[in-house]
């Protein structure tokens, strides 16, 4: 509804501009040449230092009621393996194809600019001589305004169909559930009589192989191991449960996150050496609980009494990380160190 619906307002922001010097000789694979043809065009040096890109510019943004379903065509295969000779456990691996055309993105001021200046000289010169402010389904033209300077003085953003994802993964899963007594008496500790509860174990890892976004017609980016898109992630969990106790323990991973595809981006850490990632990171997360019913044996409904605790460890960024990427590449949990939280759950 919000993507529909949302009014006209004002909006404020910076933007990579294109035509700025330290950008025009980026080249876009499929799109070479354009972009210094479009700037040349409207007469933009290519000395040109834009105030956007280190000062934010005043415009609107808003909803788009005109917006189209989403179109995605998807391909999956799944394979499963379960050993006989050990009940409980399973394996299992996924594979994972997803194509998204016409996706609906919150168009930001750097996909306008660069959908403008990166598109055909043709096309982009039509669209000059066709400009409509505000139209940003006939150009993302339509979008900038500037004053005669070059600088851009004005913008338009909405959301828009006018992106396209594209994403190739791999999911890998291991399940083993056992009742304890019989694993003792597998190791000759017991004989396997008596009820010392089951004890299961999860662990999944994705993969990334491809994930690929597009807004408008620039050329795909890939953002694989950037950002908050890390190449593998995955969790473990461990939990043990019986006679109304339930004890869990779960390990969250990740590999290292770039500042950028790239891996150029780079940042001075505190003792002044270059970095450019924001290195894996595990976190721990426990809980204990235990339904009190089990002790009431006139009362049949579950009164389930939780204690949790997150980010066991009290995980913390590297000071730099933080310090000099304002707070990006976190996983939530490092921002705010280890958190505890009691519940009482019951039903009537």
């Amino acid at each position: 509804i919000t993507e529909l619906f949302t009014p006209e307002q004002g909006a404020f922001s910076t933007a990579a501009d294109p035509c700025d010097a330290g950008n025009i000789d980026e080249i876009q694979p499929g799109q070479e040449g354009n972009r210094n043809a479009n700037c040349a065009f409207l007469g933009i040096p290519t000395s040109f230092e834009s105030d956007v890109v280190s000062a934010t510019a005043s415009g609107t943004t808003s909803g788009n009621d005109t917006l189209t379903n989403e179109l995605a065509e998807s391909f999956s295969v799944t394979a499963v393996f379960q050993p006989r000779w050990v009940p409980g456990l399973n394996f299992k691996v996924d594979y994972i194809d997803i194509e998204i055309e016409d996706a609906i993105v919150g168009l930001s001021l750097t996909n306008i600019l660069e959908g403008c200046f990166d598109q055909d000289p043709e096309v982009f010169q039509a669209a000059i001589e066709a400009f409509d402010f505000g139209n940003l389904d006939a150009s993302p033209c339509n979008g900038i305004l500037r004053d005669d300077e070059f600088q851009v003085i004005d913008f338009f953003t909405e959301t828009s169909n006018s992106a396209a994802i594209s994403t190739e993964a791999l999911n890998f899963q291991i399940d083993y559930d056992f009742d304890v007594a019989d694993a003792l008496n597998f190791f000759r500790i017991t004989d396997g009589s008596g009820d010392f509860g089951r004890f299961s174990i999860s662990s999944q890892a994705f993969h990334r192989l491809e994930f690929d976004t597009t807004t408008f017609d620039a050329a795909p980016a890939g953002v694989i191991g950037s950002s908050v898109i890390p190449r593998w992630n995955g969790t473990s969990d461990f939990t043990w449960a019986g006679h109304g106790v339930v004890a869990f323990w779960r390990v969250i991973w990740s590999d290292r996150l770039l500042f950028s595809p790239s891996g150029d981006d780079t940042f001075l850490d505190q003792d002044e050496n270059l970095i450019n990632d924001a290195g894996g990171r595990v976190l721990h997360n426990v809980s204990l609980s235990y339904d009190i019913s089990q002790a009431l044996p006139n009362y049949d409904r579950p009164i389930n009494l939780q204690f949790n605790v997150n980010n066991l460890f009290g995980r913390t960024a590297n000071e730099s990380v933080i310090d000099r990427t304002f707070g990006n590449f976190l996983l939530a949990q490092e921002g705010i160190g280890r958190t505890f939280l009691v519940s009482l759950r019951t039903s009537f």
